[in-house]
Parts: C-alpha cells; structure tokens; sequence
C-alpha cells in the first residue's frame, strides 16, 4: 500500500523500524485521518481478518502500532518469526523441538481423555483407533 519494498531491509531491525516509521507511516496516516493507501490497507486488514464486523475500527485502532513493533521485534530477535519476517529457512533444531513439544502434549491430552473413557473393551479400542499416539 505504501509502495516501499522491505525485502531488502529484512536483516537489521533498526534500519527495518527506521523505515517503517518515517516511509510507511507518513504514507498510510494515521488511524484518525488515514490517506487512500492508509484508508485501502485498513480495508485488507479487515478483509484478511475475518470481514466487516462490529467493533473492527475500535480494534484496528487500538493495535495499528502495536502490530508494526511486532513486525520490528520479528526482525530483530531469532526464532521462527525472524526466519519468517526474513523469508530465509529457519533453525531445524528448534523447529523440531516445537513439534516434540507439542506432540507430548498432544498425548498427555489424549492420555487424560484416555483415562476418562469408558471401562469397556470395545469403547476403549475405538478411542485408541481413533486417537493413535
């Protein structure tokens, strides 16, 4: 909406944030007094979120900044959001912790419901077939 490409800039937080608040910003105005390119980007973030619906401006509002710092800190800390914000392939260690981690609690979840299944054979084969871990 802006027309400024951040592909580039993706590497230094500082020059990212830099960027945003004196290209960007200036650009899309402010949640009060928004200009055409400010006024189209709130009409794809409501369309990306969910559509026209009661409270969208107030909330829009309320986050418009909040959601730029956490383009800026996605850039500047390491993780998953900075190997997304930078388009670059992520660190597969962690990525695959994540997903043990997750999975664990997956089946301490299903363990719990497990455990709260019936008492009878076939009930109990049925939940094991249909929750496999």
């Amino acid at each position: 909406m802006a027309r400024v490409d951040l592909h580039g800039l993706t590497q230094d937080a500082e020059v990212f944030g830099s960027t945003i608040s004196g290209r960007i910003a200036p650009q899309l105005g402010s949640t009060d007094d928004p200009t055409a390119a400010g006024r189209a980007f709130a009409n794809v973030i409501m369309n990306l979120t969910g559509g026209e619906r009661p409270f969208f401006r107030e909330g829009y509002e309320g986050s418009y900044g909040f959601n730029f710092a956490v383009l800026v800190n996605a850039v500047g800390n390491a993780g998953p959001s900075n190997a997304a914000a930078q388009n670059v392939e992520p660190d597969r260690a962690g990525l695959r912790l994540f997903a043990r981690f997750r999975a664990l609690r997956q089946r301490a979840a299903l363990r719990a419901q497990d455990t709260q299944a019936s008492n009878d054979p076939r009930e109990r084969r049925l939940f094991l077939f249909r929750n496999r871990y």
